[in-house]
């Protein structure tokens, strides 16, 4: 599956060159919704990102998750404010934000926080329709 802005790459080093082939590649920020009252949905989405991102990440493709990095130290002693200036602060080196739709993501406060931290940095957002992981442009028309 290629990114939207280049075609898909294998992963493999090139052997007569001394930069992996990665290196220069765009870098997936991706977004997704994951607090929910219910802890069988957030335990849900985020195996759902974890997958995607695996899934990316064996096709080539260079992403970073919040919640599939984060998730592991998320404690209660942690508020919320740390997490979205981590994630902002990472959004900076990235070239692109994708959205993974899952059930949820209009609601929550942090995929907004993050689309609108791409507005902000002018990222563009694609949307990512987790059955077919199909990409889509989106405009930031509403947030």
């Amino acid at each position: 599956m290629p990114t939207a802005s280049q075609p898909e790459r294998t992963g493999a080093p090139d052997e007569t060159s001394d930069q992996h082939p990665l290196c220069g590649s765009p870098l997936i920020y991706l977004a997704a919704p994951f607090s929910h009252p219910d802890p069988e949905v957030s335990r849900h989405r985020l195996e759902e990102v974890n997958g995607y991102a695996a899934h990316l990440l064996s096709r080539g493709i260079l992403v970073f998750s919040p919640l599939s990095h984060g998730a592991q130290l998320d404690s209660p002693a942690i508020p919320n404010s740390v997490w979205y200036e981590l994630g902002l602060r990472i959004m900076r080196g990235c070239d692109e934000l994708w959205l993974l739709a899952l059930n949820g993501w209009e609601d929550s406060e942090g995929v907004r926080m993050e689309l609108e931290g791409a507005r902000q940095l002018d990222i563009p957002v694609y949307v990512v329709n987790p059955d077919t992981y199909e990409v889509q442009p989106r405009e930031l028309t509403r947030i």
